[in-house]
């Protein structure tokens, strides 16, 4: 009952207001959170990699972004880029438009959305399982490098496509992980889609994924409208 009046209220408030199209943030990267080191493909740069929660601390938000100010464990889109350790300025967007260098688009945000969907809030606190918060760092960028509405989660794995992973000596990845990775690729079209997750560019510093705190409907209608902006915005 409570997802689907979250996700009624969003849906509703997203034809409401143009008003936050312009919205950032001050952003810095403060440490890992929940996780694992991983030997990481991405088409053709392989190599051993953090996959997990990353701790970021936010600022200075505009618009209805200042819910935002506090710290937040992110995912990664932006496997070519890397985190920033001094305050830059974000843009707050749809996670179609993430990564900034190559966005995503419309299929692989609805996929990314059914993940976290499925992982629900805890995805995005402290005292995440190690194995859940690598597989979800892995599902998100096979989603972004592989995800195709045509084929479906067919065109997804760990072992195949331009997006691979293997523990840091090569072997394959433990039962856990796989595990965790499997249940997430395939709720992806079987889910109400209804996690309120946002994207986070900046150009030169990797983007990241949010999980968006929603104390309440208020909150939630900025949010339904913040998205509905930025829709607009590109459509023009």
């Amino acid at each position: 009952m409570k997802t689907t009046m979250i996700a009624a209220v969003v849906a509703a408030a997203g034809f409401a207001s143009g008003a936050m199209a312009a919205d950032t943030v001050s952003m810095k990267y403060t440490g890992k959170g929940s996780g694992s080191d991983v030997k990481a493909t991405y088409f053709s740069n392989t190599m051993n990699v953090f996959a997990g929660q990353l701790k970021h601390m936010i600022t200075s938000g505009t618009g209805w972004s200042s819910r935002l100010d506090g710290e937040h464990r992110t995912f990664c889109t932006d496997f070519s880029e890397y985190v920033t350790t001094s305050y830059k300025t974000y843009r707050v967007v749809d996670p179609q438009w993430t990564p900034n260098s190559a966005p995503m688009g419309v299929d692989k945000a609805n996929a990314i959305r059914d993940i976290y969907t499925t992982a629900g809030i805890t995805i995005s606190q402290t005292g995440l399982n190690n194995d859940l918060a690598t597989a979800f760092q892995l599902a998100v960028w096979d989603i972004v490098a592989d995800y195709s509405a045509s084929t479906g989660v067919a065109g997804l794995g760990l072992s195949g496509g331009h997006f691979k992973a293997t523990k840091t000596n090569g072997s394959a990845l433990s039962s856990g992980i796989t595990g965790h990775y499997n249940t997430l690729i395939n709720s992806i079209g079987h889910t109400a889609r209804t996690a309120p997750v946002l994207g986070l560019t900046n150009n030169g510093s990797q983007d990241q994924l949010i999980y968006v705190p929603t104390p309440g409907s208020l909150s939630l209608a900025g949010l339904g409208g913040l998205l509905a902006a930025r829709r607009q915005r590109r459509s023009k």
